[in-house]
């Protein structure tokens, strides 16, 4: 009798089980669906997730298929990152993303228009460097990594900090400090050139302390050079009194890391 019931009984339990699993699972599916439409920025970090892969299982197609609904939504933010990321995905053609120029040219031209810091770096590099059919502008350049590096664009914010180091055109009113302060938020956010300099430039000023270098004072710090007026030439840095530069672009390329002495 037991044994009737039981095989009655289970079968039934299990069924109940997985309607309940069924309806929970649709329930979630439309909560996410509603917060998606809501909120069109959690829509676009979704997409980029599944098109890259990051903290779920890469679905390229997926992904697409939702950052294409919000590049198309007319919603600003949102559609500005659907459009970088779709803009990266074609220029560069991804696992499962067959590389398209066309279409990479289109969605970062929709990117810059809307404002994606990540769009108006990728412009400002070509202005720098010339190249993708326009012409090279570099102060005009530096417009443009300035209105990034403001983003948080830390590859503009490095790119700022280099303009200001070398004394180029468009940085006279800036100063070392403000250089200094682009170089480290760059680093900060894990940019390997704005890394690799402020730690090179550390490990040049902690070899003078550890006595391995006793020539300091006799040749540039930055570039090694003795200026054509001899080492009379040089100039004592101010800040830290330890090295010598032969002008005041190499003086600002080494000390504004460390001392911001001039």
């Amino acid at each position: 009798m037991v044994g009737d019931v039981s095989v009655v009984v289970v079968p039934i339990i299990i069924v109940i089980i997985i309607i309940i699993i069924v309806i929970i699972a649709c329930w979630l599916h439309m909560v996410m669906y509603r917060y998606v439409q809501n909120y069109p920025g959690a829509a676009a970090a979704v997409g980029r997730s599944l098109v890259q892969g990051e903290g779920v299982k890469k679905n390229a197609k997926k992904g697409l298929k939702m950052l294409h609904a919000i590049a198309d939504s007319g919603e600003t933010a949102a559609d500005a990152e659907a459009c970088f990321v779709l803009a990266t995905a074609y220029s560069l053609g991804q696992t499962g993303i067959r590389a398209d120029k066309k279409k990479g040219e289109h969605y970062l031209k929709l990117a810059f228009a809307a404002g994606h810091p990540g769009a108006v770096h990728v412009y400002g590099e070509r202005l720098w460097e010339g190249t993708n059919g326009v012409a090279q502008d570099q102060r005009e350049a530096l417009r443009h990594f300035r209105e990034a590096s403001i983003a948080g664009h830390p590859g503009s914010q490095f790119m700022v900090a280099h303009c200001i180091v070398h004394g180029l055109p468009g940085t006279e009113k800036d100063t070392p400090q403000e250089g200094f302060e682009l170089a480290q938020a760059s680093a900060r956010a894990g940019f390997g050139p704005a890394r690799e300099l402020l730690a090179n430039v550390m490990q040049y000023f902690a070899s003078l302390t550890a006595g391995e270098s006793q020539n300091g004072l006799d040749k540039c710090a930055q570039c090694g050079k003795v200026p054509a007026g001899g080492v009379a030439a040089l100039k004592v840095c101010a800040g830290c009194k330890t090295i010598a530069y032969c002008s005041k672009a190499c003086q600002v390329c080494m000390c504004v890391c460390v001392c911001v002495c001039v």
